[in-house]
Formats: structure tokens, C-alpha cells, sequence
């Protein structure tokens, strides 16, 4: 399934060359020393404040006017060089924090006639000319820069000068190992206490998408000066990824030093625009404006909402207030690219980065992104080209690295074509079950693109991977993303084959047809539907083509729905931003399948279709469903009464709350607390687990057959425990029906079908041995039992292609039985009428079990068939001989001729001895 659930895998998922660092509102690392006060003296004015901690303080508070004033004040006081730059240095960057960037730019030329061999003011000098749209100049004041640092790389042996240089120089292309262990590392020696070495370190890993150790870093930093709000911001990023609790900690606390810290308002507003908040978005970039009102990234964010509203020339307008003051900035439109990939909006993404590599052919972050939208546009041969000259020009970029590598991979992959599909999976996982994605995706297509009346551009590209590491690159470009199941991006699915679940069962038949059902509702709408709408849809059509699939409601969904938990229609797709559990998240995509029930229930399929229909025109879903179907306000109160009707209506008139008898009670005592307390569901359960654990199976069987008549489906477990009990009474008929209604509720467990095909072969009920052995196939395709199933039923039915595609598959997994499977392929393949492809595999079991005598009888008998059928002789008569049969008569796990496959092994020509490819 798509769970895209928390803010903090975008960052992977689209890039980590999004990060960028600007000197916007960060203080100078020059302002961190040894003596720092605690932070207690950062937070509040101290009675013995010096003027440098006074300046440095409100700085850290955002009184930007406030410390630029007192910058100057003792930058003309003191006669010190060093403590002069370190004044001016901040002077600058509070001005240029507040959008003042021409006063900012006098400061710097100012202060570089006082101090004209100042490095570290060059290198936010060149950041202060590019806002003052001085792009040539500012490439002059860094030639001067490298100019100095070649000349008199003596001089500067601050860490200050020596991480400016080092900035520069990754700005330049230089190697990043090379810098962070010739430079960096060994400047950390040197100041070992020192945080804005920490924090320099810190910032190239996460520009390059190495988390772990940017937060590693970050958090030493943290803990060396925890009045910096710079580095507990940087710290959120890192922990993005990986921990949305951290990251929401993280940026508090930066909050907590400055309640108007643009990065962390950015950052919420960011937050708030993933979780389709838009109002909350536009209030968060206002009390941005107010700061700083030509912040490029505040009006870059208008734009993407202005975009996302279909106001075109409010976009156009916004963007150009991005660009105002620096016309080719391209951070700008790479950041509207990457947010509005990050809405599936791929195409407009691309656009976007393609504009900003206009201005910055260099451009890494574009660059990067813009392979990640043509990978998931699917149009890989540009993508994967961008991601190695990503790689080329930038070897420490780990997403680049992880899509070199895994392109490498990829190309092993053995590629499936056929009704408008592209399907890539490793070769030994597409002679097992490649067929079946295919008739998968075929009736999948048959069923939902007619449903929603959809018109899909093909191929449909699906990479299945049996190593969940490399699922999760393909998809986020980085490892990761273990709760994932599947995703799709409108003509891309990438997921995890079941290889890659290791102990986890899930049915991967279920996951297909949830992430095909994407792909028509997204390019049906063009890719401008919300997630909760998107995921809704794909879950109910889940449960409509299987009842096992999907998340249903049961006892926990029941309670979370009559609870505090169950989120109105018009703010579902908050529901999935930041989960409070694993639960929560689940309950998300189950509400929002809840919803699109009742749209379909009470406004019919067809205003359904109508609502898809008119996110494609770009109308927000707010407004497309007051259009369709009813005001928000009024869908809002029917969706949650809907809701709670359908909880209510679980279990009946049954009392489901919790016992306060102990579970572990005996039978006894759950009998009498029962009597004392009539319809409490759980009570019954707990009795009825009583009872078997005192091997009361009788007894038990009586009341689990009571819960089932009340509650059939939702409490899926008393359908197995009702099944247990039968089998300790030997009533095999009952626990075979039994199981059949449980494993028609539960998609995965393995077991249980296991023990009913078993019951069914015993009774020779055919019919029931095939379906759920294809089943156990859906969610266990690479062990040989369920093909064995198949093969014997599909024998037993005459169902020849099942039968075929079975044997297929267990001769591809090289048995120890490989004679006879080649030899029955052999005669079903006859029976098919494929006498070529039946000689092959004849000779084939010739190879391994030479004395096979019924394989040199049917040998003999194609033989003359193939040639009685190229006699010209009408009266020739077709072959009568009837099949032999393989020692035995079914398919046996072990057979004697293969003792004899090692020598006198039958040759045969290298045409005959191939196996047949399967496209």
C-alpha cells in the first residue's frame, strides 16, 4: 500500500538536495566559543549581561533591528580587527535576516575597506550581492576569496575562515570526503570543543542525504551550546527522516529561543502544506513576510499554493516575489518543483526544475530532483542519465550513489510485457509468479478503468523487489521505509515482493491491485487529488474485489470510530501526516475507505466519478465536493454520523466494554462473571479461551459458534479459534468449512489454508485444494508446497494452463524431483497440443533420469505425432497413443530414475535444451 504517512520521508522520498542552507536567519558560527554562558543567561537578559552576550542574545531572539544596532555600536568601539569582523559579520546577517539586503550589502563593503583581507565577509558578501541581484560582482568577491585563501592560506586558521573555505569550496564542485576528512575532521581535532565545527560537519551531511551522521553532529552540537537555535533546527532536519517525534522536539526547542525563527516557521508552514492545512500554510508564511518581507522561500510557498488553487497568475506573481531581489536565484523554482512533486504533481515539478537549471545549469538539488520526477514519470533512461552526472559531479551524494547503484541492479531484472504493462522483477521471482502479476494487472484494469471511466497513458511501469533496501532507494532514494508496502506515482508502482517482507505476510495480490487502483484514480484526476481521497478509493476498491484485502472494522477500528480518534471528511489527509501510532495510521487509510464508502452509498459512484473529474480541472477538493455533492459543512456532519452508525451497528446490541475479570481466569469464573454480565462480547471471549485451555473443546466449540452468528465478520479470530476446536473433535467437515469462512476473511494466514488444503485433498475436494493453494501463492510464491497444490488439483480438474504455469514454477526452483516435473510438463504441454515445447521437456528428464522409460515411450510418441502432422497424407490419422503415465501417477517429492542422472546423460542440442523464455 502508498503509506506516505509522515512529513519526515519526503525529504528521502524527493530528494535530500532539497536541504539548502542560506545565510537567512542563521547566526554566526564565530558567536559559539568555549565560555559561552549557559543557556539560561541566552534566555532572558543577566545583571551582569556583557554587550557581546547582550548581542549575541538578541540576535538568537530574532531582534534582528535591535542587534544590528548594537553590532555597530561596538564594531565602532573596538579596535580589535578580529572582534570588529565578528560584529560586522553579524551586523550583515541580521539585516540581511530581515529582507534589508541592500543595508546589508553597505555593511559588508564597509566592512571590507576596514578589513580587506577578510575571507569569512566574502563569503556571505557574495550570498548579500546575489539578493542585491549583483551576480557578477558576487562571482568577483569569491575569486577574491580563493584568491586570498591560495595566497595566504597561512592567515586564516580560525575555525571560523577555515569553515568558510570549506563552504566555498563544496560550493565550488569540490569533493565532499575530501573536504569533510582533509578539512573538517581534522579542524575538529583542533577544536575538539568547539560546536560550529560540529555544526559545519553537521550541514554537509545533510546536504549530501547522510542523516545519521548530520544528526549525530547536530546533536553534539546541541549539547556543547543549547541556546543556538540554528543547531537544534538543524537537528530536526536530520531526524526527519527517521523520527517525528525528535524532529517536533527539535524545532520547540529552537522555537523556544526565537517564537519567530523562520527556518522552524518555514518549516511548519511546510508541514502544514503536506497535510493540506492551506490556511494554517498562508498564516505561518504571513508571520514569515512580517520578518522578512522578500523572504524567497515564503513566497516561493505562495506560489505553490496559488498553483495547488489553479490561480495561475497569483503563482506567477508570487514567483516573481521570490525573485525579486536575486532574478536567478535557482533555489526558487526548485523549491516550488519539489513541493509540488511532493503533491504528485510530477510533470509541473520537472517544468520547474527544468526553469531553475536554466538559471544554474550546475544546480545540483535541481538537477537530482528532476531525475527523481522522470524515474517516477517513467521516463528512466533522462532520469537515470541525471543521476549519474548528479553522482559524477558529486560522488558523496547518497541518494545519487544508492540510484547509481541500484540502475545496475535494475538492469538484471527480467522485464514482463503485455497489456499495457511493463513489469520488472528478478529472473527467478518472474519465472515463479510473473504470469500471475500480469493476469493480475490485466483483470485489475479490466475492472477499475472502465469503473471510473478512466483513459490511462501507457505502459504502466512496476518494479517489484525482492530486497526491501532496494525497494525503498527506487521509491525515497534512500534505504528506509520498512512499514512500506507499496507505492505508485501515477505510471510508476515500485514495491516490495515478498522476498523483501522477510517474517511479515501480506498478500501481494492485495497490494497490486491497491496500487493499480492509483494509477486510474491519479491519472484520472491528473494527479490533483488529496492523499486521504487517493487512498481512500484504493482501499474500498480493495475490499470490493476481495473481502479479505483492505482494512475492515473490527473491535479497535469500532472503538477509535465512537472515540476521539475518528477525523471529519474535509481533514483526512491530516490523519496520515503525523499518526500517534502504527494503529492510528492504519486507521487512517481505514477512515478514509469509510468515506469514500459513504460518498458512493449516499451520492452514488457516478458523483463520485464527477468529484475525480473536477480535481482534474484543478478546482480544490473542498470546492469540487460542495460542487458534486454537498457543502462541506454539511458532508462533514453526514460523514461523521455515517461513521459512527456504522460502529454502532458492529456486534449489534453486544456491550464491547472490557471485563475486569482477569483473562486468565478459569472457565468457571468467566462462566459466572458471564452470567452476571449478559451481551459483554469479550466476556464470551475470554470463556470460550478458558474453556480450550482446559481442553473443554466441546463446550467451546458451542461459543465460539455463538460469537461467529453475532459477529461474522471483524472478530476474524473466532473463526480460527472455532476451527481448532473441531479438529481436537475430529469433526473434520465442520473445521474444513470452518476454515474456508476464515480464510475467506484472512488474506494471509498461510497456516490455516496449509491445514485446509490438507482437509480438502483428503476428501478429494478439488476445487477447494486450487483456490487456496493459489491463495497461499498470493502470499507465498516462492516455496514449492503451494505450486504442488496446484499442479495435483489443476491434474485432478484438467485445468491444463494452471497446471502448466505450476510445474513451470517448481521446475524453476531446481528440486531435487526435477525429472518427473519436466516429465508431467511434458504431457501437459502434449495435451496442449505444444508438441515442440513438449519434446523439450522430455528431453529434458531424459537428461536427468536417462533410464526413464515412460520419458523414452513419450519421446517416441511426439516423435511420430510431429511427424504425422507434417505428412501431406490426408489420411494420415492423428496420433491415439495415450499419455503415459510418470512413475506413480502424481508428482512425487523424490524419484528413483534421478539416482541414475549422473552419467549416460542423453545430449541433446543446445536449441533443445534451453528453456523457454516466458514474455
Amino acid at each position: 500500500m502508498n503509506y506516505l504517512a509522515w512529513i519526515g520521508i519526503v525529504v528521502g522520498l524527493f530528494g535530500a538536495e532539497g536541504v539548502v542552507f542560506r545565510v537567512d536567519g542563521l547566526a554566526p558560527d564565530f558567536l559559539i566559543t568555549e565560555s559561552a554562558p549557559p543557556t539560561s543567561a541566552w534566555l532572558a537578559p543577566q545583571a551582569d549581561e556583557t554587550d557581546s552576550q547582550k548581542l549575541v542574545r538578541l540576535y538568537r531572539e530574532g531582534q534582528f533591528v535591535e542587534a544590528a544596532n548594537l553590532a555597530q555600536q561596538l564594531a565602532e568601539e573596538t579596535v580589535s580587527t578580529t572582534a570588529a569582523e565578528n560584529w560586522l559579520e553579524l551586523k550583515a546577517r541580521a539585516e540581511f535576516a530581515i529582507g534589508d539586503y541592500a543595508a546589508a550589502k553597505m555593511t559588508i563593503d564597509a566592512a571590507l575597506e576596514r578589513l580587506p583581507y577578510s575571507i569569512r565577509l566574502r563569503w556571505i558578501g557574495a550570498e548579500i550581492y546575489r539578493f542585491n541581484d549583483l551576480t557578477a560582482e558576487a562571482q568577483r568577491m569569491l575569486i577574491e576569496l580563493d584568491d586570498h585563501w591560495t595566497r595566504n592560506g597561512w592567515r586564516y586558521r580560525t575555525a571560523e575562515d577555515q569553515i568558510a573555505v570549506a563552504e566555498r569550496r563544496l560550493a565550488n564542485g569540490a569533493d565532499a570526503k575530501d573536504i569533510l576528512q582533509n578539512m573538517l575532521q581534522p579542524l575538529k581535532q583542533r577544536f575538539a570543543d568547539d560546536g560550529q565545527v560540529d555544526a559545519a560537519i553537521a550541514r554537509l551531511a545533510l546536504a549530501k542525504g547522510d542523516f545519521a551522521l548530520a544528526a549525530e553532529n547536530f546533536q553534539r552540537a546541541v549539547d556543547r551550546d543549547p541556546s543556538h537555535p540554528d543547531y537544534w533546527f538543524g537537528l530536526a532536519q536530520a531526524y526527519l527522516p527517521s523520527d517525528s517525534e525528535k524532529t517536533e522536539e527539535a524545532i520547540q526547542s529552537a522555537l523556544a529561543i526565537d517564537e519567530n525563527y523562520i527556518p522552524a516557521l518555514l518549516s511548519m508552514a511546510e508541514m502544514s502544506l503536506h497535510a493540506e492545512q492551506y490556511a494554517e500554510t498562508k498564516s505561518l508564511i504571513e508571520r514569515v513576510l512580517a520578518i522578512n518581507p522578500h523572504q524567497p522561500r515564503a513566497h516561493a510557498t505562495l506560489a505553490v499554493l496559488a498553483h495547488l488553487n489553479n490561480e495561475h497568475l497569483a503563482e506567477s506573481t508570487s514567483r516573481s516575489n521570490a525573485l525579486a531581489h536575486w532574478s536567478g536565484n535557482p533555489e526558487v523554482d526548485h523549491w516550488i518543483g519539489l513541493k509540488l512533486s511532493q503533491k504528485y504533481r510530477f510533470e509541473d515539478g520537472a517544468t520547474y526544475q527544468r526553469r531553475a537549471l536554466v538559471y544554474d545549469e550546475t544546480y545540483l538539488p535541481a538537477k537530482m530532483q528532476l531525475a527523481h520526477d522522470l524515474l517516477r514519470l517513467g521516463q528512466d533512461l533522462e532520469g537515470w542519465q541525471l543521476a549519474e552526472q548528479v553522482f559524477d559531479r558529486d560522488q558523496y551524494n547518497v541518494v545519487a550513489h544508492n540510484l547509481v547503484t541500484l540502475r545496475d541492479r535494475l538492469s538484471q531484472f527480467r522485464t514482463l510485457s503485455a497489456h499495457g504493462f511493463v513489469v520488472r522483477m528478478e529472473a527467478r521471482e518472474a519465472d515463479l509468479y510473473g504470469q500471475q502479476v500480469l493476469d493480475l494487472l490485466r483483470q485489475a484494469k479490466q475492472t477499475l478503468v472502465e469503473k471510473y471511466q478512466a483513459t490511462l497513458v501507457e505502459p504502466i511501469i512496476i518494479e517489484i523487489f525482492p530486497k526491501q533496501q532496494d525497494f525503498a532507494i527506487r521509491t525515497f532514494g534512500l534505504p528506509g521505509g520498512e512499514g512500506f508496502l507499496g507505492v505508485c506515482f501515477g505510471r510508476v508502482i515500485t514495491m516490495n515482493s515478498p522476498a523483501a517482507l522477510g517474517a511479515t505476510r501480506v498478500s501481494w495480490q492485495s497490494v497490486l491491485w491497491h496500487e493499480f487502483c492509483h494509477v486510474v484514480t491519479l491519472q484520472k484526476t491528473e494527479n490533483k487529488m488529496p492523499r486521504w481521497l487517493s487512498e481512500g478509493i484504493s482501499v474500498w476498491e480493495e475490499r470490493a474485489a476481495d473481502v479479505s484485502w483492505g482494512q475492515s472494522l473490527d473491535p479497535q477500528f469500532r472503538e477509535m470510530l465512537l472515540g476521539t480518534d475518528l477525523v471529519p471528511l474535509s481533514q483526512l489527509s491530516g490523519a496520515f501526516l503525523r499518526p500517534a501510532s502504527p494503529m492510528h495510521l492504519q486507521f487512517a487509510y481505514y477512515q478514509s475507505s469509510l468515506a469514500v464508502q459513504f460518498m458512493v452509498e449516499k451520492y452514488g459512484q457516478e458523483k463520485l466519478i464527477r468529484l475525480l473529474e473536477e480535481l482534474a480541472t484543478g478546482v480544490p477538493i473542498n470546492n469540487a465536493l460542495a460542487t458534486t455533492m454537498a457543502p462541506l459543512k454539511e458532508l462533514d456532519r453526514e460523514f461523521l454520523e455515517f461513521a459512527k452508525q456504522v460502529a454502532q451497528s458492529f456486534g449489534g446490541d453486544w456491550d464491547w466494554a472490557a471485563p475486569d475479570l482477569a483473562e486468565t481466569a478459569s472457565a468457571a469464573q468467566w462462566q459466572e462473571w458471564n452470567a452476571k454480565n449478559p451481551k459483554r462480547i469479550q466476556g464470551l471471549v475470554n470463556h470460550a479461551a478458558a474453556l480450550m485451555r482446559e481442553s473443554k473443546w466441546q463446550a467451546a466449540a458451542d461459543i465460539w459458534s455463538q460469537i461467529v452468528t453475532v459477529i461474522p465478520r471483524g472478530l476474524n479470530d473466532a473463526w480460527l479459534q472455532l476451527a481448532i476446536c473441531y479438529r481436537e473433535l475430529d469433526r473434520n467437515s465442520d473445521e474444513q468449512q470452518t476454515l474456508a469462512t476464515y480464510c475467506d476473511l484472512a488474506s494471509d494466514d498461510v497456516g490455516a489454508m496449509e491445514r485446509l488444503i490438507e482437509l480438502a485433498t483428503e476428501t478429494a475436494d478439488w476445487p477447494t485444494v486450487q483456490k487456496y493453494a493459489d491463495r497461499w501463492i498470493a502470499v507465498q510464491p516462492l516455496i514449492a508446497s503451494p505450486y504442488r497444490h496446484v499442479a495435483v488439483a489443476g491434474k485432478h480438474l484438467n485445468l491444463l494452463p494452471q497446471r502448466q504455469r505450476a510445474l513451470e514454477a517448481l521446475i524453476a526452483m531446481a528440486p531435487v524431483d526435477v525429472a518427473s516435473l519436466h516429465f508431467e510438463l511434458a504431457q501437459v504441454y502434449r495435451e496442449q497440443g505444444r508438441i515442440a515445447d513438449a519434446k523439450r521437456a522430455v528431453l529434458r528428464t531424459l537428461e536427468q533420469a536417462p533410464r526413464f522409460m515412460a520419458a523414452h515411450e513419450l519421446l517416441k510418441n511426439l516423435i511420430d505425432a510431429e511427424n504425422k502432422s507434417a505428412s501431406p497424407d490426408p489420411a494420415t490419422k492423428p496420433d491415439q497413443t495415450s499419455t503415459p503415465k510418470s512413475p506413480g501417477g502424481e508428482i512425487p517429492v523424490n524419484n528413483e530414475n534421478e539416482k541414475l542422472a549422473s552419467r549416460n546423460t542423453l545430449r541433446t542440442t543446445q536449441a533443445e535444451s534451453q528453456p523457454q523464455e516466458r514474455s
